[in-house]
């Protein structure tokens, strides 16, 4: 239909950052197809985009009066709210997508996020829950890594950061995190320093990984090797204090 035609063209504008031109097309689609509920809901992502939030929400109620059991449409509307700094509005939207859709992963990703600070125990649940809906998930399962890291449950991590390197070799920050997991709560620094160099494979420039060998090595008492990690993280980043005052100690 012409609709759909408008709607795919809208598509290619929005997925190069062309939000003018892709506005446009949306907005034709829905002249042709008043009733198109993809293209009212990419209108309202634009009008996020531009801090239209008045806009964007009575985009997102057109479309919700057309399918009140969109849980895309409560979705966007709780970003809509956080993005606008009303935290209690955004929840209850979130909330309400996946009373919609008890498999909507993405809210429960966002509530998780929100919860992490406020309430863990709420965070780890909505965690679980997307960890639950799609196993495989790098994102669901760093997350649930950190917040457990958060509150010094160290032992729990491990398994999570070894399932995101089996899922993901290349998962750089999965082996920064155990490696921080094996320094701060075994002191197990040779194997903290081979996490660390396996992020270091694969994100070269990670001063924090150099940082934190070369406080390894500085525990070891391998002081040559301890100076040689710290220089290499400030040269990727002069600014970074800890690199500096772990220097500045050996060097005393």
């Amino acid at each position: 239909t012409v609709a759909e035609y408008q709607f795919v063209h809208g598509n290619i504008y929005y997925a190069n950052q062309q939000y003018k031109e892709a506005f446009l097309a949306y907005q034709r689609a829905v002249e042709y197809d008043n009733e198109h509920e993809e293209a009212i809901l990419k209108l309202s992502q634009i009008e996020l985009i531009l801090k239209n939030y008045d806009l964007a929400i009575e985009m997102v109620n057109k479309a919700l009066k057309l399918n009140p059991m969109n849980a895309t449409a409560y979705y966007l509307k709780g970003f809509i709210y956080l993005d606008a700094k009303d935290t209690s509005t955004a929840l209850s939207s979130f909330q309400t997508a996946i009373e919609v859709d008890p498999k909507h992963y993405d809210s429960y990703i966002i509530l998780g996020n929100i919860y992490m600070s406020k309430d863990p125990e709420f965070s780890e649940s909505y965690y679980m829950q997307a960890m639950e809906i799609a196993p495989q998930s790098i994102e669901a399962l760093y997350n649930m890594g950190l917040l457990l890291q958060n509150q010094e449950r160290y032992l729990e991590t491990y398994p999570i950061y070894d399932k995101i390197i089996e899922i993901d070799s290349s998962a750089y920050f999965a082996y920064y995190n155990k490696g921080y997991v094996l320094l701060v709560s075994d002191s197990s620094y040779t194997q903290s320093i081979t996490a660390f160099e396996n992020a270091l494979r694969y994100y070269p420039y990670y001063h924090q990984a150099f940082c934190n060998i070369g406080l390894c090595y500085e525990n070891l008492g391998d002081y040559e090797e301890a100076e040689k990690n710290y220089r290499k993280a400030l040269e990727i980043n002069p600014q970074f204090e800890p690199a500096a005052r772990g220097l500045s100690r050996i060097l005393e």
